[in-house]
C-alpha cells in the first residue's frame, strides 16, 4: 500500500528587480516665470506583484528649494521663483525606489533632469 498527497506550492514575487528611468537623462527647457507642473520623469520596476513593482519618486536636490517632486506620479514642480539671470541652469537628482514585499532590500535608480 502507497499511500500519496499533491501539495501545490506557490512561488511569491521577490523584490529583485530596481526601478529603471524611462530617458537618462532627462532635459527640459522651460520659461522662468513657470509655476506648478512642468514635467513628468517615469522610472518601470519589473517586478510582477505589488507592492514590489510600485515606485516612489524623491529630489535628492531641490535645485535650491525650487522644484518639487510628486512621490506617487513622478511629476515635477516648480514651488519657487526662478531667475534666468540669476542661474539659467539647475540640474535636479531624481530618485525612484521601490517598495519591497518581505524584503528589506530597497532598489533605487536615479536620473538627471537638467
Amino acid at each position: 500500500v502507497v499511500a500519496a498527497k499533491l501539495y501545490q506550492i506557490a512561488v511569491l514575487d521577490y523584490n529583485d528587480e530596481p526601478p529603471r528611468f524611462q530617458f537618462t537623462p532627462y532635459t527640459v527647457a522651460i520659461l522662468e516665470n513657470a509655476t506648478g507642473p512642468i514635467f513628468s520623469v517615469y522610472a518601470n520596476d519589473s517586478d510582477l506583484s505589488q507592492p514590489n513593482n510600485l515606485v516612489r519618486y524623491s529630489l535628492f536636490n531641490n535645485g535650491s528649494g525650487n522644484f518639487t517632486v510628486d512621490p506617487s506620479s513622478g511629476a515635477v514642480s516648480v514651488v519657487g521663483q526662478l531667475d534666468f539671470e540669476g542661474q539659467q541652469l539647475y540640474a535636479l537628482q531624481v530618485v525612484a525606489v521601490d517598495l519591497p514585499l518581505g524584503s528589506d532590500a530597497v532598489l533605487s535608480a536615479s536620473t538627471t533632469l537638467t
